[in-house]
């Protein structure tokens, strides 16, 4: 018995920032999507899902590099990687990287509010708990940066960003195995 749930993470991503077209996104192909606004040939979301998957597996096919750094991009700012990350792990300039960053936040602001929502809550109450009641604390969301005289993200930031859909998709598995074993 083999199942899949094609891009849950992302889905849950959508889900949590409240953008419909997103998790529609995310389940066509929101790597895709990003390569085709990098590529200044944007799909266009007013078209049905199948023509979607079409232009897509084109890009996908046709534009493998730039399919695959807006992959790299869409997984990583997801999880609150930044362009000096990204660009030391995948071979691009930092202007790329930033680039690519903008480009993608351009495209889904409530990604990025819903990712400042989550830190401030993390922050403040030091710790997250999904739906499945799972709960993981977080000391270091913000420092105190006294040489810029600013917040900056401490260690656990990117953990808090990847905390709800990462473990809702586990507890998400964890109810079908369980499911699956009454059967």
């Amino acid at each position: 018995l083999e199942g899949d749930w094609q891009g849950i993470e992302a889905k849950l991503v959508g889900y949590f920032a409240e953008d419909q077209a997103y998790m529609r996104l995310a389940g066509l192909g929101v790597h895709d999507f990003l390569a085709s606004h990098i590529l200044k040939q944007p799909a266009d979301l007013s078209k049905s899902d199948e023509e979607l998957a079409d232009y897509f597996a084109w890009i996908k096919k046709t534009y493998p590099k730039v399919r695959d750094d807006a992959k790299h991009c869409v997984h990583g700012q997801n999880y609150g990687m930044g362009p000096r990350l990204m660009a030391s792990e995948y071979g691009m300039s930092l202007a790329a990287a930033k680039s690519l960053q903008d480009v993608y936040f351009g495209l889904f602001p409530k990604v990025k509010a819903w990712q400042k929502r989550v830190l401030e809550q993390a922050h403040q109450q030091a710790f997250l708990t999904t739906v499945f009641g799972y709960t993981c604390w977080f000391w270091d969301v913000f420092k105190w940066d006294s040489a810029r005289k600013q917040w900056t993200l401490g260690t656990d930031a990117k953990s808090a960003i990847s905390f709800l859909p990462r473990d809702t998709a586990s507890g998400m598995l964890r109810e079908c195995v369980l499911r699956l074993s009454d059967v």
